[in-house]
């Protein structure tokens, strides 16, 4: 159990929560780990920092700590973020300086999780922000279209 626990993606309370649990699920599932005994202790487990300092300091009465369920809804409600939230991320994402593609492209494919975005607009928003750092975007948008 330790070398699951060890192995399995860690949260420390920033990040997106939701998209982390859908990892530690994925990841038990590749272990064949279907038991929710040992799904809540990895879950547990796999907690670090400020997340860890947090979950350690409830009180036994406010979260069952040996119920999946719970753990992960107290999780949720501490760490969790609206819709909004997430949309409003989501369009503020740009690619850093310096940042390689694969970099930006991870970042904003764990942006996107649980906004129901499709494929379309996920290009879009990654190319347009590839564009707009090399300062060619405005001109390529004002480009005239001939008639056809």
């Amino acid at each position: 159990m330790h070398n699951l626990i060890k192995a399995a993606p860690e949260f420390d309370g920033t990040g997106d929560v939701e998209f982390w649990l859908h990892e530690v699920i994925m990841y038990l599932r590749r272990h064949n780990v279907n038991d929710d005994a040992t799904k809540n202790h990895v879950v547990i487990g796999a907690m670090t920092g400020a997340a860890r300092e947090w979950f350690g300091s409830l009180p036994s009465h406010e979260v069952d700590k040996s119920e999946l369920d719970e753990v992960v809804d107290a999780l949720v409600a501490r760490y969790g973020k609206t819709k909004m939230q997430k949309l409003r991320a989501f369009e503020a994402l740009k690619q850093k300086s310096g940042e390689s593609l694969a970099t930006y492209a991870d970042r904003l494919r764990k942006a996107c999780y649980g906004l129901n975005k499709d494929t379309e607009e996920i290009i879009h928003k990654f190319y347009k922000s590839i564009l707009v750092s090399a300062h060619v975007y405005d001109d390529v948008i004002n480009l005239p279209c001939p008639s056809l």
